[in-house]
């Protein structure tokens, strides 16, 4: 199972795996910051490298999720060739 939090604020959950749904989504806009979070690029609105945490603002309210050390290195080059 996978599960959503939308923007909204609804949560949706689905019967695939989270590889899955990785397959699915763009990757210009969906980045997966571990095993267990893929992000909306969109409303990412910081990295902090320190805590090893993205901090997502949608509706007036941020959501913290966690990311790999290595997967800040890789987020942070895709972010700049953009």
């Amino acid at each position: 199972y996978s599960c959503f939090k939308l923007s909204d604020g609804r949560q949706e959950t689905v019967t695939c795996s989270i590889g899955k749904v990785e397959e699915q989504l763009s990757q210009d806009y969906f980045f997966r910051t571990n095993r267990t979070y893929i992000i909306n690029l969109t409303f990412l609105k910081k990295i902090n490298s320190k805590k090893r945490e993205c901090i997502l603002h949608s509706n007036g309210h941020d959501f913290k999720c966690d990311i790999s050390y290595e997967k800040i290195k890789i987020l942070l080059d895709r972010l700049n060739s953009n």
